[in-house]
């Protein structure tokens, strides 16, 4: 599969597109954390498409997703800030499994200056690897976490299509880029090193 990142520059605007991957497409228990409350404050970003060649949401203002980890602490998807990579994720999905312990291992061994979130979204009881909370734990995934309601309400804001799904937001919480896919440790460390060159 060809993956590639286009980098156009301008002041604080950098533009991450022609990304083509191949994709498959509160409540806690004793065994885990899977669903917690979150509210959304903004408009909801159109349905990403694959390859993201004209996507809409891009310049957009992210909406900001309120919510918490499974220990309740809060976590914030969106608004000003730091730029950052928000990466959702499901916890049956074989693409997902495989990009967590890479992203672990990149985090542990590379500086960065970029703020790292994650969404643990579409979580299904009957499904394998159940719950995301218990995964992510067993991975040493160091990366906050915010976990989305059972309406998923938190991936719709952001127009998730398929997993893993990646949105770069720049310093004013404005969307860079959204793409779906694996990246291997060339590819994320592009995109880290983009983002990080996002100001406000």
């Amino acid at each position: 599969v060809n993956k590639n990142i286009l980098i156009g520059g301008g002041v604080a605007v950098v533009l991450l597109l022609a990304l083509v991957f191949t994709f498959a497409g509160g409540e806690g228990t004793a065994e885990g954390f899977a669903f917690g409350d979150v509210t959304v404050e903004g408009d909801a970003l159109a349905e990403y498409e694959a390859g993201g060649v004209n996507d809409p949401a891009l310049g957009l203002t992210a909406p900001v997703v309120s919510g918490s980890d499974q220990a309740g602490n809060p976590v914030t998807v969106g608004g000003p800030g730091e730029p950052r990579i928000v990466l959702f994720l499901a916890h049956w999905c074989s693409h997902c499994q495989s990009e967590v312990p890479r992203v672990t291992e990149y985090l542990a061994n590379n500086e960065v200056d970029v703020e790292f979130l994650s969404v643990a979204t579409s979580s299904a009881v009957d499904a394998p690897n159940y719950p995301p909370s218990r995964w992510l734990e067993s991975e040493d995934w160091p990366v906050p976490t915010l976990y989305d309601d059972q309406a998923n309400s938190a991936g719709t804001a952001y127009g998730l299509s398929a997993f893993p799904f990646w949105v770069v937001l720049d310093g004013n919480g404005d969307v860079q880029a959204r793409f779906t896919g694996e990246l291997d440790e060339q590819q994320l460390a592009s995109v880290v090193e983009v983002a990080a060159a996002l100001g406000g």
